[in-house]
């Protein structure tokens, strides 16, 4: 509006400016998104250090780390680069494989011939 009204009062820098500009829509504007404070890299990484905690807290309560990954917004090609890393892929069989152990264990434990052959073995007969 005050563009508008240094056209009508015909102010150095203002020409071709009046009343009309500011209602006919030839003043309109908008002020960008800017931040307030300069990003801190501190504040990156707690953020970053709280996004991984949340993905622990979700693996814990049994959401897989894709699924959490994919709610927090990651897309496909973001998510490969975890799951397919090395790192990865070893944490993966680690876990099948200690799952794996477990479920031997339990079998083995609950069948009463495989308990009186590992007793028996353990006393020397």
């Amino acid at each position: 509006m005050a563009v508008a009204i240094g056209g009508m009062r015909s102010y150095e820098n203002f020409s071709g400016f009046d009343l009309d500009s500011f209602a006919g829509g030839g003043l309109e504007h908008s002020i960008g998104d800017r931040p307030v404070f300069d990003n801190d890299p501190i504040d990156d990484l707690e953020e970053s250090k709280l996004f991984w905690e949340n993905a622990e807290l979700a693996k814990k309560a049994g959401v897989p780390l894709t699924v959490y990954l994919k709610r927090e917004g990651w897309g496909d090609e973001e998510i490969a680069e975890i799951t397919d890393s090395e790192e990865y892929q070893m944490r993966q069989e680690a876990s099948r494989s200690a799952m794996e152990g477990l479920r031997l264990a339990r079998t083995e434990g609950t069948n009463p011939v495989n308990r009186n052959n590992n007793l028996n073995n353990q006393n020397g007969k």
